[in-house]
């Protein structure tokens, strides 16, 4: 999975595709944002296609990604 690290003044993060599991073609979005990590904040987004939707891909892509943010950040 391709990650992209972004920063301007006003947002800092990372955003990565979600991908199908079967076809690895890309489904969806899920982004972490550190802004405010230096105050104990982050957030996550997330956005996946209909054609995605109701296999638990975004559930998955939240999950790995908040366990990669606690362990690294």
């Amino acid at each position: 999975m391709p990650i992209t690290h972004f920063s301007t003044r006003a947002l800092a993060g990372w955003s990565l595709a979600i991908a199908d599991a079967e076809t690895d073609c890309a489904i969806g979005q899920v982004g972490l944002w550190v802004a405010h990590a230096a105050k104990g904040r982050a957030e996550i987004g997330y956005w996946v296609a209909p054609s995605g939707r109701g296999r638990g891909a975004a559930a998955r892509a939240v999950r790995l990604l908040s366990e990669w943010a606690f362990a690294n950040l």
